[in-house]
C-alpha cells in the first residue's frame, strides 16, 4: 500500500503582488509608521568606531600588510593598517551597541600587488563592545607567530 503525503494547509502560501502593492502604499515617508505600525528599533541605522593597535607578529615591512577585521553578527567591516593602528568605522542596524571581535592576520607579499606567500601573523580580540554615536578605544590586538 502506497502512502502519499499532503502539504499541511497551515503553510505559508505565496504572497501576491496585488496584496503587497497595496500595502507599501501605506508606509508614508517620514511618518514614523511601517504598514501602519510604528518604525521599530531595528529599523534605526547606527554607526561606531573601533579604535586601537596592532602589535607582535613580524616586524612591519613594505611587503608585510595587516588587514583588520571587526565582526558580530549585525555587522561586519574590513580595513587594513600599515603602522600599527587602526580605526574601523562601523555600522548596524537595530540596539544602541552590539558586541563582537576584531580579527587581524598579516600578509607577506614579495612586492605590493602579488599573491600572498605566508600569513605570519594573527590574533583575535574578543567582547569589544561598539556603541551608537561613539568610539571604542583601546582595542588592541596581539599578533601571535604562525608556525
Amino acid at each position: 500500500m502506497s502512502r502519499c503525503r499532503t502539504v499541511p494547509s497551515w503553510r505559508a502560501r505565496p504572497a501576491q503582488p496585488a496584496l503587497l502593492e497595496s500595502h507599501r502604499s501605506r508606509n508614508i515617508a517620514g511618518s514614523g509608521e511601517v504598514h501602519g505600525r510604528p518604525r521599530s528599533l531595528a529599523s534605526l541605522e547606527r554607526r561606531g568606531q573601533v579604535a586601537g593597535t596592532v602589535d607582535g607578529g613580524v616586524a612591519a615591512s613594505i611587503s608585510v600588510q595587516t588587514a583588520l577585521v571587526f565582526f558580530s553578527p549585525e555587522a561586519q567591516i574590513q580595513s587594513t593598517s600599515l603602522d600599527g593602528r587602526y580605526v574601523l568605522p562601523v555600522s548596524w542596524s537595530g540596539p544602541l551597541f552590539i558586541t563582537g571581535a576584531v580579527h587581524a592576520l598579516q600578509i607577506a607579499r614579495p612586492v605590493r600587488g602579488a599573491f600572498p606567500t605566508s600569513y605570519p601573523g594573527y590574533g583575535v580580540t574578543t567582547g569589544v563592545q561598539v556603541f551608537a554615536e561613539g568610539t571604542t578605544p583601546a582595542v588592541d590586538v596581539f599578533l601571535d607567530l604562525r608556525r
